[in-house]
C-alpha cells in the first residue's frame, strides 16, 4: 500500500519521503531542516504504531498536518486517531481521488 500511495502522490508532483517504520518516520521528520507539509501515517507500522508516532509529532509540531491511514475504519479507531492528534483519517484501500482531494484541502486551508 505504501507503493500505491507513493505512486498516486508522486504522479501529482508531490515530493515523497517514505519510512518503513514508526521510528524511521519520527527520525526523518525531526531531522528535517523544515518539517514536511503533510505526514501520512499507516496505523500499523513496525517498532511503533502510527498513533504513537502521531502523538510524538503532534507534541513537536502542533500545526503539522497528519493524516492517518488504516484498513480499519470503524468509529472507535477513527476517534483514537483524532485523539492522538491526527487532522484526518483515510481507510484502505485508499481511493486515489479522495486522497488527492483531502491533501489539496489540507494544503490550502
Amino acid at each position: 500500500n505504501n507503493l500505491v500511495i507513493t505512486g498516486i502522490l508522486s504522479r501529482e508532483g508531490y515530493t515523497i519521503h517514505s519510512a518503513q517504520s514508526g521510528q524511521e518516520a519520527i527520525d526523518f521528520v525531526l531531522g528535517a531542516e523544515e518539517p514536511p507539509h503533510i505526514v501520512l501515517l499507516d496505523v500499523l507500522m513496525p517498532e511503533m504504531n502510527g498513533l504513537e508516532v502521531c502523538k510524538i509529532l503532534r507534541a513537536t509540531y502542533p500545526t503539522l498536518v497528519i493524516i492517518l491511514c488504516s484498513a480499519d475504519g470503524n468509529r472507535p479507531d477513527v476517534v483514537k486517531g483524532f485523539e492522538a492528534g491526527a487532522n484526518d483519517y483515510v481507510t484502505k484501500p485508499v481511493n486515489s481521488h479522495e486522497l488527492k482531494a483531502r491533501i489539496r484541502a489540507h494544503l490550502h486551508s
